[in-house]
């Protein structure tokens, strides 16, 4: 199977798991495809370790501002 082919199936049956809005859903479509990108240019896990973590440090900082602000 084509490497981006692979990357698009597990991308689309991670994206449907997580029980998104459509707008949720294409958002996290297009991120686990960056995710994927990032591993096929650099061979490693780490990359998208990285941002995925500072992707979530930033939703937490605006949701902690949104819920206390």
């Amino acid at each position: 199977m084509n490497s981006w082919l692979a990357a698009l199936l597990s991308t689309l049956l991670f994206t449907v798991t997580h029980g998104y809005e459509l707008t949720g859903l294409v958002g996290i479509l297009v991120f686990g495809m960056l995710m994927c990108w990032f591993y096929h240019k650099s061979g490693s896990l780490w990359p998208g370790l990285f941002v995925h973590a500072f992707h979530n440090f930033l939703f937490s900082v605006e949701m902690w501002f949104f819920y206390y602000y």
